[in-house]
């Protein structure tokens, strides 16, 4: 992968991780700020409870732009499923800049 491709995928990763943390911080979805206290409690590290999370927040993102049935509670109901349910390798590098 060139230098700008990784710029480019670092940049959508970073928006994707910018969306999270507003619904972590929103009063309006507290469930997800529960279910990453959860992961927190679990042991898990805080960046690392976020990457598990965004990977289901996308999952929730296309759903929700394909108009599928997918709706809130089932976006909660993946994210409670966390850590076992984790899509991330344990060989995934993670750059954020």
């Amino acid at each position: 992968m060139s230098r700008a491709e990784q710029k480019e995928k670092n940049k959508r990763r970073r928006a994707i991780l910018d969306a999270l943390d507003e619904q972590l911080s929103s009063p309006e979805t507290t469930e997800v700020q529960q279910q990453h206290d959860r992961l927190l409690n679990l042991g898990i590290s805080d960046f690392k409870a976020r990457l598990m999370m965004a990977r289901v927040f996308t999952s929730y993102i296309w759903h929700t732009l394909q108009k599928d049935e997918y709706t809130y509670q089932d976006y909660i109901a993946d994210l409670s499923k966390l850590p076992e349910t984790d899509w991330m390798d344990d060989d995934d590098t993670v750059i954020i800049e």
